[in-house]
């Protein structure tokens, strides 16, 4: 009952609406998350640092790194290296996040040619630490920000807390985190709740999730994976989002390394992103 009354008292908080900036935080770059709908809050494991759930770097046995690409429509990029170190129940890690674009006209009024270019960059770096505490896992995360646009340039921190909870029921878990709490001078962070669960049965794996952002409405995501062999076969759907609604993806596991891809479209003429994710056990 005390977990349920924390949750209720955050989701009551999160829902305050306005404009923020640094939408890039909530750019999941694991592209294993970003094929199945982003519904993985409540998934089990797997997690990367600074991003998602914190709580997901557990369970973790030895050495994990992470690099991963986003390609993104105009032009925009993004892309991730992460770093993590778990001994089953307790873990943590390190990451960095850049995103940026460039060539972008400059205009102070109307006129035919450009005054000159500039561009936009953003920049998060961060340590998690998850670990157990009774019957849950909580997870923790701090991260320095960093943004520029044109000449303008700002800084600050943000945290994210989050926790998974191995229900009695097998292969159910249930997931929730709050991501983006902090302070970025003149800038309002994208705070959001994330509530879920997921649902492992044989070779299934399949996630729900519900958002609750600062400044937009609340959203809806579903996900699953099908494991097949060595391979991995990802889709999923979002509901509350009018740029966007399905995904797709695939998985391959080399032993030590695993590769993600996932596709995800954009309506209003924008068109397809895709992101690659490669991870390396030691």
């Amino acid at each position: 009952m005390r977990y349920v009354s924390v949750l209720a008292i955050v989701l009551i908080w999160g829902k305050v609406y306005g404009v923020t900036g640094m939408a890039f935080l909530l750019r999941d770059p694991d592209a294993r998350a970003a094929a199945m709908g982003n519904a993985t809050v409540g998934l089990w494991g797997g997690g990367l640092p600074i991003s998602g759930n914190p709580a997901r770097l557990v369970p973790l046995v030895g050495r994990k790194l992470v690099v991963g690409q986003i390609l993104w429509f105009q032009g925009i990029r993004q892309e991730y290296l992460g770093m993590a170190y778990g001994k089953g129940n307790k873990a943590w890690g390190m990451g960095l996040i850049y995103c940026g674009v460039g060539g972008l006209e400059h205009r102070e009024g109307p006129s035919e040619e450009p005054q000159g270019t500039f561009g936009v960059y953003d920049v998060a770096l961060g340590a998690s630490l998850a670990g157990e505490l009774g019957p849950l896992i909580l997870g923790g995360t701090v991260k320095v920000l960093y943004e520029k646009i044109y000449l303008y340039e700002t800084k600050g921190l943000g945290v994210d807390l989050g926790f998974l909870w191995p229900t009695p029921v097998r292969g159910l878990v249930l997931g929730g985190a709050v991501s983006n709490v902090g302070y970025v001078k003149d800038v309002p962070l994208p705070r959001e709740v994330r509530v879920g669960m997921s649902y492992l049965r044989g070779r299934f794996l399949g996630g729900v999730e519900f958002r609750f952002p600062r400044d937009r409405k609340p959203a809806a995501f579903l996900g699953g994976e099908v494991r097949m062999g060595r391979f991995y076969l990802r889709a999923g759907y979002t509901s509350g989002r009018n740029e966007r609604n399905i995904s797709a993806g695939l998985g391959l596991s080399l032993g030590r390394i695993e590769v993600d891809y996932a596709w995800v479209p954009y309506y209003y003429g924008l068109g397809d992103t895709h992101r690659l994710c490669v991870r390396f056990r030691t």
